[in-house]
């Protein structure tokens, strides 16, 4: 396996998260995942959309740290 394939990967679920899905996927991060999945399946697609940025901003907060 390649190195940028490896380490934990994150299926979000907000429906079983405690806090917001932003809030979620900033603690992944934070806590080591090295990829989120955005996978709600019951979101409208144009819904998931908007929620994108947000969770990416997490991840690339986490990346320059």
């Amino acid at each position: 396996m390649t190195p940028e394939l490896s380490g934990l990967v994150v299926l979000t679920d907000r429906r079983m998260a405690r806090g917001s899905l932003v809030e979620t996927v900033a603690a992944s991060v934070e806590g080591g995942a090295r990829r989120v999945v955005l996978r709600e399946k019951d979101m409208a697609p144009a819904s998931a959309r908007r929620w994108r940025p947000p969770c990416a901003r997490c991840s690339r907060r986490s990346a320059a740290s």
